[in-house]
């Protein structure tokens, strides 16, 4: 690898790990009423928490399936060894909960990691919703009379699409043989455009007429391979001139035998991973690169994995090692996404041109007065307090009391919350994976050389807390980490040329999410407070 290449990487990972690295979580919550049985409010309780959990996984699977996928396969999906909840949900927060008569409700809202569950569901073989479309090419014998709509309907919750039909007469003379990779090739090259062709035809019995059903076979354009092959058969063998009064009878199990084992969607890109450069253009700042990665690049099954080249005035230069076909990577870009509108074009062999427009607005959230609480001012005194000359314990004073409190979800970088100048803040940092990340007031127009910030930790934790200051275009400016046993900090920034127009804060666990860790105070609850100063 060249060094400067190497340099562009490292510093981008420097910059910016902590978006880089974001996990993708949405939240999801339900309501469930339970029976309490013999005045035991607690197994209640327990009841409808464990059952909260499990509908929560339910509804994010259904969310990245689709209800007609989820239904069909939900027993074995259900089962699968690495649907746990420990695993795929980062937290939970129970929303409301009350008792009426021999009645308990809970409504309880979780953070699921939604990058965890759909590779999950990908080692299933199942099709997400934001897969792309398969168009294939449909061979039949003229002679059969398939019932395509009905077949389409099928396929179309697998997203394969019958894009074009072929037909031929068994005895055409320019067929010498319908089963030989010549004539496969020939119906590709009839329609260069779709790699997949989904061949139905009879399945004669040995040494006979007699027709006993059909056998539908599957092949794939890159290397003319029969990906698969599997048979419907009749109640019982029929002459040719039956056969149609026969398909009749099995209809219903015709359509029946499409199905996720049976088409394998997940063998149709084999053979085709490609090395696939692409420049973006309009791609502002690290913030927006960033986003394209996450939402358009991640969201992509065909990427297996890419590496950023270069960064310029012009453009942002990806390499891509993709299992699809340049055109399909071209259709994959081009779907609808919600972060971005891309214009794509194709230049070269391997290469596309990206024209990137961002379209999501920043949501800005002001923040709501802190409602006292005596359990939290003990806790503050817990953390904060001190001992005079006479060794009497000094409870805090009014400047360690929250004036207002942080507003989830805080934890992505399209919804901030916006902190005032001189307001004591207090959040909470709810596991390794979470982040806050807040906007500052602007200064005013004498307030434009440094900002103090304190920052202070309100609880025990196993965590390692990291502020993180950036400017307006999310470039990396410093960032600050309590260490050991140290639980307060103050310190000042100051600008050396023009002030940004805006400054973000991150507040966050230095090292991230850890797959399967286990153990105590892994959350942490701290006051946050800044000053503009000349």
């Amino acid at each position: 690898m060249k060094p400067y290449i190497t340099f562009l990487i490292l510093s981008f990972m420097i910059i910016f790990p902590g978006i880089l690295f974001a996990q993708q979580q949405a939240d999801y919550d339900n309501i469930i009423t339970v029976s309490i049985t013999d005045q035991d409010t607690v197994f209640a309780r327990n009841s409808a928490f464990r059952s909260l959990k499990r509908q929560i996984i339910i509804d994010a699977i259904k969310d990245q399936l689709g209800v007609l996928i989820y239904e069909e396969y939900a027993s074995q999906i259900l089962r699968h060894k690495d649907i746990k909840t420990s695993e795929l949900v980062s937290a939970y927060q129970i929303l409301q909960e009350y008792t009426i008569g021999e009645k308990f409700t809970m409504k309880l809202q979780g953070t699921v990691r939604i990058d965890v569950l759909k590779e999950v569901l990908r080692k299933m073989n199942l099709v997400l919703k934001d897969d792309p479309w398969y168009n294939i090419t449909l061979v039949v014998n003229k002679n059969l009379t398939i019932p395509i709509e009905q077949v389409q309907q099928k396929l179309d919750i697998y997203r394969i699409k019958i894009d074009s039909q072929f037909t031929y007469y068994q005895d055409s003379s320019w067929i010498i043989d319908h089963q030989s990779i010549e004539f496969i090739e020939e119906i590709f090259n009839q329609f260069p455009e779709n790699q997949i062709l989904f061949f139905i035809e009879e399945e004669k019995i040995s040494d006979s007429d007699l027709i006993k059903g059909l056998r539908i076979r599957i092949f794939r354009k890159n290397d003319y391979q029969q990906i698969t092959t599997f048979t419907v058969n009749f109640k019982v063998p029929v002459p040719p001139l039956s056969i149609n009064l026969e398909l009749e009878k099995i209809k219903s199990r015709l359509i029946s035998a499409f199905s996720i084992q049976t088409c394998k969607r997940h063998l149709y890109d084999e053979g085709l991973e490609s090395f696939i450069d692409i420049d973006v253009a309009g791609l502002s700042n690290p913030y927006e690169r960033s986003e394209f990665e996450k939402s358009v690049i991640k969201k992509i099954s065909g990427i297996q994995s890419y590496f950023l080249k270069n960064i310029s005035n012009e453009a942002v230069n990806y390499e891509l090692y993709s299992k699809f076909s340049i055109i399909r990577l071209m259709e994959s870009f081009e779907a609808q996404n919600e972060a971005f509108d891309l214009i794509v074009d194709l230049d070269g062999t391997n290469q596309l041109k990206i024209y990137a427009i961002y379209k999501l607005d920043q949501d800005i959230v002001e923040l709501d007065t802190w409602p006292f609480k005596n359990s939290v001012i003990d806790q503050l005194n817990k953390a904060f307090s001190e001992t005079d000359e006479n060794g009497e314990i000094v409870e805090i004073d009014e400047t360690l009391i929250p004036e207002i409190e942080e507003n989830e979800p805080n934890n992505n970088s399209r919804r901030f919350n916006y902190l005032p100048n001189e307001t004591l803040l207090i959040g909470k940092i709810s596991s390794r994976a979470d982040e806050d990340i807040y906007q500052i007031e602007e200064p005013q127009e004498d307030e434009t050389s440094s900002i103090n910030i304190e920052w202070m930790i309100a609880s025990k934790t196993s965590l390692s807390p990291q502020l993180k200051l950036y400017d307006d275009d999310f470039k990396f400016l410093n960032s600050y980490s309590l260490i050991g046993n140290q639980n307060r900090i103050k310190f000042s920034y100051t600008f050396q040329t023009e002030t940004p127009k805006r400054i973000y804060i991150r507040v966050s666990d230095s090292v991230g999410f850890i797959q399967g860790e286990t153990g105590g105070y892994k959350s942490y609850d701290y006051l946050l407070k800044v000053e503009w100063k000349n």
